[in-house]
């Protein structure tokens, strides 16, 4: 597998020349032809090198580059400019271009750039990456938070990988191709295993930074970011579930009320039947009442039992 570059120019003929030499020279090559689509692809894409036209319709290529280096994305960058466009290249190089090439130009001389754009990690290393509450410094290996530790060759450059690609899936055989160089004996097994040493040195220092891994692969995730933007939805599921447990109460209440009023009514009637009921009650003075009253003592006793299960249910939910 080949590096990845990203190239944004929006003249198809040259795009596709373009295209051709960097493909021959053993570069896998993403072609766009607008700002708009440019700015997506970085954004989405694990990616080497971006090679941008600085007009292109839609976003130009500064405003390109300084909406990536703004979100913290610190891919290497050849800019393409016109001979005129000198304010350009100043103001490209000042927003976080890597370099710049003036057309017309020889391939040769874009090869020779894209090489140097390129070049291994451990060449091209910016001295200090940020992300979250966590620090990546190039010059210590020290991953920094709330503590500091030491990382060991590999697991620095996987570390600087993910950073570089923050919040991008990185499948395991991209990670194999640019922290191990495709090493003989090296496989998805010793991705996961230094993966696991990269979790462990996160927690170790306190950070709130987390490797997360999907299907795709693995990325760096700000774990306080995260659980904010669920916090809104953990309310909204707690009301909606303390609304059920209440309308159960309001439910059970409403059947028991309903059951007394007829025990009452059938009371009711009972009486008018005649001489017999009427007798009885006479014959019994005081014992119906009580035995009505232990009745809806007992009601009220169950209601109070079913209200309380349900706000039970309600805080375990």
């Amino acid at each position: 597998m080949g590096l990845r570059l990203l190239l944004a120019e929006d003249t198809r003929d040259l795009n596709r020349a373009l295209t051709m030499v960097l493909e021959h020279e053993g570069y896998e090559v993403l072609q766009v032809f607008d700002g708009e689509e440019a700015l997506g692809r970085i954004r989405t894409e694990a990616l080497d090198g971006v090679i941008l036209d600085i007009m292109m319709p839609k976003k130009s290529g500064l405003e390109v580059l300084r909406e990536m280096r703004a979100s913290g994305v610190y891919t290497p960058v050849l800019l393409l400019t016109a001979k005129a466009e000198v304010d350009d290249r100043v103001v490209g190089l000042d927003a976080g271009a890597d370099d710049y090439l003036t057309k017309p130009f020889a391939m040769k001389e874009l090869l020779a750039r894209v090489r140097s754009m390129t070049r291994r990690r451990e060449e091209y290393s910016i001295e200090r990456l940020t992300f979250g509450d966590v620090s990546l410094n190039a010059d210590t290996f020290e991953l920094t938070a709330g503590n500091s530790i030491r990382l060991s060759v590999k697991e620095f450059e996987l570390m600087q990988t993910l950073v570089l690609n923050v919040e991008r899936p990185l499948a395991w055989d991209y990670l194999l191709e640019h922290v191990w160089r495709a090493e003989p004996g090296v496989d998805k097994d010793t991705v996961e295993l230094y993966m696991s040493y990269v979790r462990a040195k996160l927690k170790w220092v306190g950070s709130r930074v987390v490797v997360e891994s999907t299907d795709d692969g693995f990325r760096l995730v700000d774990a306080e970011q995260a659980s904010e933007g669920h916090g809104d939805a953990d309310a909204a599921g707690r009301e909606a579930k303390s609304a059920a447990a209440y309308e159960r109460i309001g439910s059970a209440s409403k059947l028991r009320m309903d059951a007394l009023g007829r025990e009452a009514k059938g009371t009711t009637s009972h009486e008018r039947v005649g001489g017999g009921a009427s007798k009885s009650r006479v014959d019994a003075p005081g014992r119906e009442p009580v035995r009505e009253a232990k009745d809806v003592l007992l009601g009220i006793g169950r209601i109070a039992t079913m209200v309380n299960d349900a706000l039970k249910d309600g805080r375990n939910a």
